[in-house]
């Protein structure tokens, strides 16, 4: 007997069976995120900016240095106005910046100035200065007009009104204020000083408000919503379940509705940047897995990556990097990736109206044109690129001069490694062996002081490296297997890896690096340990950091490799005592020493210890030339050597399954991985080397069943590595979370460093799971 309902019952409807019809419960997420950000910008008091304070904020809304805004200075204050307490300011230049993200400036503000212009010559209640202020953004440019300023020893307040912007815009509101005088206080401070400013103060004008500054008011809160809901759409499309992803979206609410609460000067500048990424991102998501479904013979690595390359200088855009308007290699890369894409899109819905027509070589009509359009766009970049090196040189070769040029003093008489420069100029001070220094010697009995012949010389020697360099890495990583193509694929990431045309512009000897180290793979495979531990000698000598690839020889208990790399390492070492002297040899040493306590803070160093020193200064610059951090040093050997440590352990615990080809496989790119993330100086460009660990992931992950999410971290790891040259994200300076951003390509390799340590578990499991 079938059970019944007790009278007066009445089922319970769910969200999904009523509201949830009409309105999904992620998007009500996200509108309940809007809907509270819309309520805290209305209830908020007016944001505060203690010019002085807080050196992160000033240089995320000041121009600070180049005459703009001075270094902060601070001063006690009785007054009623501003209490009992000290006052933190910066004096300004003749001319100067103050920088309004959008959109914050989307909806008529109300600006409140403290400011001051005291004069040695005249009593504060008289006029020091008279400053005028214009706004531009974009191609709109708004006339403020011009105010007096006195110099009462606390300020006093000055009022401006700026218009609503209400058209979407990743560009800063710049106030431009121009003083009519400037004085110098003294003969030794020779500073010019017109203004001081103590305090911006910014709150909504809802006097001038009407229709459309209420509707501007929906901009940022639109804008948190859209984060939210792309977090949720990212999740859904990598597996995620439902539940999983509406608690990844509430919990990414959450926590920016807490930071623009809490501190909303620091977060209000990323906002617009990221809800115009995550939602592309998204986007380019979605159309990598159509993409990859209708290429099945493509590996599904090389469709990710070529599919999200786009997403990297779309965000160099987002964040105000990319300059469109001209022609150079940023933006003609974004150019014909873009019309790379769109011609795959369309590739995609054309092939939906006819039946697949199979080429010669096995692939179908859209898996043979998606891999023409993305290697021809890679191949266009890259020769661009080479033309535009030869043509404007915006690297000059530094690191070639340098090496160059002491290399020349040492045949003088004079010493090849300068201690002095290296601790001022660690960046441009040569500090590798003395056997890169003789690979010069040549080249300074050809042409002498002429060295620009010379650089040219060593480009062109590189660029014809460059063709046995990708000869073998197709030999390697490029052959067929089973019904996936890999030649295009591998060619592919070659040629549209950035580090490989910085090293030509530098004037490094990376592909000569590369070169050896794939020589020294391919004799791995062919298990001739003598010749692959003498071509690992070579790297290893130039650069150092490839001899972790020598723990490969302990794992597997290939010990004549390993002696074979360690005779090859001395020979190098014996060649460079040779060339460069006794001294020289003694003197590398001592630089060493100074490498290893004082690394480069500089945006081009990716290890540990440059992402570490730069989250302890307040703003990167290239020309920062202060103390390395005691505690940033401690705390890199600490991490170096703990992740030395785990990947050792996790490589010994699978010591008895190396002889499984699934496992051994993946053994040399996570050393390769290893040894660029450890040392105290990694370089950008030193990066060339994790070509062949790329490379063998693009194998490993072209298995049908790779989850889709190893395939995203794939993709976007490459296009961060790839992309761009050194400065192109970071033009030698970054400030406030941007210091944690230009970190952003050792963030790319630990990822797929974790990601190789996950694939070699799975292996050992014998199975590969989300």
């Amino acid at each position: 007997m079938l059970p019944t309902k007790p009278a007066g019952h009445k089922p319970v409807l769910t969200y999904r069976q009523t509201l949830g019809k009409a309105l999904p419960l992620s998007l009500a997420v996200a509108l309940l995120v809007m809907v509270l950000l819309f309520l805290i910008n209305l209830l908020r008091p007016p944001m505060v900016l203690d010019i002085g304070t807080d050196d992160h904020l000033d240089r995320l809304y000041l121009n600070v240095g180049d005459g703009g805004f001075y270094e902060p200075e601070i001063q006690h204050s009785t007054s009623l106005e501003t209490g009992n307490r000290d006052l933190t300011y910066r004096w300004s230049g003749q001319v100067a910046y103050l920088n309004l993200p959008w959109p914050l400036d989307s909806v008529p503000l109300k600006l409140t100035l403290r400011l001051s212009a005291p004069r040695p010559d005249r009593p504060p209640d008289q006029t020091g200065v008279t400053l005028s202020v214009i706004g531009q953004i974009e191609y709109d440019q708004y006339d403020f007009g011009s105010q007096n300023i006195t110099g009462y020893y606390d300020g006093r307040e000055y009022i401006l009104t700026l218009p609503l912007h209400i058209r979407p815009t990743l560009e800063y509101l710049r106030l431009r204020f121009e003083a009519s005088n400037a004085y110098t206080p003294s003969s030794g401070d020779t500073r010019s000083l017109s203004t001081i400013f103590f305090q911006a103060k910014i709150e909504p004008d809802y006097n001038n408000f009407g229709v459309e500054g209420w509707l501007s008011t929906l901009w940022e809160p639109g804008l948190l919503a859209i984060i939210c809901l792309s977090c949720w759409g990212i999740a859904r499309l990598l597996g995620m379940p439902k539940k999983w992803a509406l608690l990844l979206e509430t919990t990414a609410g959450t926590i920016l509705l807490a930071g623009l609460f809490i501190a909303p000067l620091a977060l209000k500048p990323y906002l617009s940047a990221w809800g115009f990424i995550l939602p592309i991102g998204w986007l380019l998501l979605w159309l990598a897995g159509l993409f990859s479904k209708r290429a099945p013979k493509l590996p599904a690595p090389f469709v990710y990556a070529a599919t999200l390359y786009i997403l990297i200088p779309l965000a160099q855009f987002a964040f105000l990097r990319l300059h469109l308007y001209s022609l150079n290699p940023s933006s003609l890369t974004s150019g014909v990736f873009t019309g790379a894409l769109l011609f795959s899109a369309g590739m995609y819905n054309s092939h939906n109206l006819r039946p697949e027509d199979n080429s010669p070589d096995g692939l179908t009509v859209f898996e043979r044109w998606f891999s023409r359009a993305m290697l021809a766009a890679a191949f266009i970049s890259f020769l661009y690129n080479q033309i535009y090196t030869f043509q404007v040189d915006p690297f000059r070769g530094v690191e070639f001069r340098s090496h160059y040029v002491t290399l020349l003093n040492s045949q003088n008489g004079r010493n090849l490694y300068d201690l002095d420069r290296l601790l001022s100029q660690p960046s441009v001070a040569p500090r590798l062996p003395p056997f890169y220094a003789a690979l010069f010697w040549p080249l300074t009995q050809l042409f002498g002081t002429d060295q620009q012949i010379a650089l040219q010389l060593w480009r062109v020697i590189n660029l014809l490296l460059l063709v046995p360099t990708l000869l073998f890495l197709l030999r390697l990583f490029g052959q067929n297997s089973g019904k996936i193509h890999f030649r295009a694929p591998v060619l592919f990431l070659a040629l549209s890896f950035s580090p490989v045309t910085d090293t030509i512009g530098f004037g490094q000897v990376n592909t000569i690096a590369l070169l050896s180290l794939l020589l020294a793979l391919q004799k791995l495979n062919e298990k001739r340990d003598v010749k692959a531990g003498l071509y690992l000698a070579i790297p290893s000598g130039l650069l150092l950091f490839p001899a972790a690839l020598s723990f490969y020889f302990v794992l597997t208990k290939r010990w004549r490799g390993l002696v074979s790399l360690g005779v090859g390492f001395l020979g190098v070492g014996l060649l460079g005592l040779i060339a460069m002297g006794w001294d020289n040899f003694i003197l590398y040493f001592r630089a060493v020493g100074i490498i290893l306590t004082r690394p480069d803070m500089d945006i081009s160093n990716q290890s540990i210890f440059g992402a570490l020193a730069r989250l302890s200064i307040p703003e990167i610059t290239l020309s920062y030339r202060g103390d390395y951090p005691f505690w940033a040093l401690f705390m890199g050997y600490v991490c170096s050597f703990g992740l030395i440590a785990f990947t050792i352990r996790r490589l010994w615990q699978i010591r008895h399954e190396v002889d499984k080809p699934s496992t051994a496989r993946l053994l040399p790119g996570i050393l390769i991985l290893t040894g660029l993330i450890v040392p105290p100086i990694a370089l950008m460009n030193n990066e060339m080397l994790a070509l062949p660990a790329l490379a063998l992931l693009l194998q490993v992950l072209s298995n049908a069943k790779t989850p889709r999410w190893q395939l995203l971290v794939f993709g976007v790891c490459f296009g961060l590595l790839g992309y761009g040259s050194t400065y192109d994200f970071f033009p030698g300076e970054a400030v406030g979370l941007a210091r944690l951003g230009a970190s952003y390509r050792l963030a790319a390799l630990l990822t797929l460093w974790g990601l190789y340590l996950w694939l070699i578990r799975c292996s050992n499991q014998n199975k590969n799971r989300y």
